[in-house]
């Protein structure tokens, strides 16, 4: 399932069109519960992980634009929180307030579309959590993205470890064959090289 991407911007649209909301600047590495208020997240730029607050497990990470706490509208605790991958900008409606906006907008679908999404995205982190290369695939693409400077001093044992479920002697055995394979080039847990890596392991 894509991204809903009409249905995230026409919410947007008719939330902030009513100018109630209060917009901040957060800088990389921010943490937010989403206990700590009764209001939804609107994400305008940059973007969010969501991490389990029990055990402080990574579920899955989301790029603006989006709405979070939308849950909050059914009067649900929120056992997540969010951390700022990047600078970000947010703004913050009081869920009470929302809530009346959509009812009266009769934007329901489009919350359903974007809550869809969301359980779409976790399900597929936790099928694919399952499988350690899957893991530790992802984290090489992520590390690798990162800027030089950063990607130099990043251990991928850190990286990994603290986003996913995973042992460190099972990213050791599977970052000593993929050096071996020359699928990548690693020195003391940091990334130097990588090429292609295969589809399975």
């Amino acid at each position: 399932m894509n991204k809903p991407e009409v249905e995230v911007n026409a919410l947007i649209d008719v939330l902030g069109s009513k100018k109630d909301f209060i917009t901040h600047r957060f800088s990389k590495g921010t943490v937010y519960y989403l206990n700590s208020s009764d209001s939804i997240v609107i994400l305008h730029e940059g973007n969010v992980s969501y991490y389990n607050e029990n055990g402080n497990l990574f579920l899955f990470s989301v790029q603006a634009p989006f709405v979070i706490g939308l849950t909050k509208l059914a009067k649900l605790k929120e056992n997540y929180y969010i951390k700022c991958e990047t600078d970000v900008r947010v703004s913050f409606l009081a869920s009470d307030l929302a809530y009346k906006i959509i009812h009266e907008e009769n934007m329901w679908q489009n919350v359903l579309m974007i809550v869809c999404y969301i359980m779409h995205i976790n399900e597929t982190m936790i099928t694919s959590g399952a499988n350690a290369y899957e893991i530790i695939k992802k984290s090489l693409t992520e590390i690798w993205s990162l800027p030089e400077q950063e990607r130099g001093v990043t251990s991928i044992y850190d990286f990994t470890m603290k986003k996913y479920p995973i042992s460190r002697s099972s990213i050791s055995k599977i970052l000593k064959n993929l050096n071996e394979g020359l699928y990548i080039k690693s020195t003391r847990g940091v990334l130097i090289e990588l090429n292609k890596l295969p589809d399975k392991y």
